[in-house]
């Protein structure tokens, strides 16, 4: 699930020429994505749905990956993995047009799925 996030972050970091644009981009602090990618933090969720604004990406496209960072609840940890493993198998199939909306459609499903769970 970690390696979504780090793919994620690379990604945009690309697009905004490194990783500290980035992370002025979003608002978060020198150091704070590769905190991120360690598995050390959770990315905010602000932050969250401003790097999916960013990618171009539907609100909620990874945040059971996100959230299993930081959860302690080996239950819902266990929920989240299956979720985020969706939500993985979902980001390698963004910009294949034909795949698109059967993608949308698992992470319309997945945000519905994490905000039940978490109450969020």
């Amino acid at each position: 699930m970690k390696n979504l996030i780090v793919e994620i972050i690379e990604t945009a970091s690309q697009k905004a020429g490194s990783q500290r644009k980035l992370e002025k981009e979003l608002g978060l602090g020198r150091g704070f994505l590769t905190l991120v990618k360690t598995g050390e933090r959770g990315l905010p969720e602000i932050a969250q749905m401003k790097l999916e604004d960013y990618l171009n990406l539907k609100r909620g496209a990874f945040r059971a990956t996100s959230l299993i960072i930081t959860e302690k609840d080996p239950k819902k940890i266990s929920f989240l993995a299956k979720i985020a493993k969706a939500e993985e198998k979902a980001w390698k199939f963004m910009g294949d047009q034909k795949a698109e909306e059967s993608v949308k459609q698992i992470l319309e499903t997945s945000k519905k799925i994490v905000k039940r769970i978490t109450n969020k």
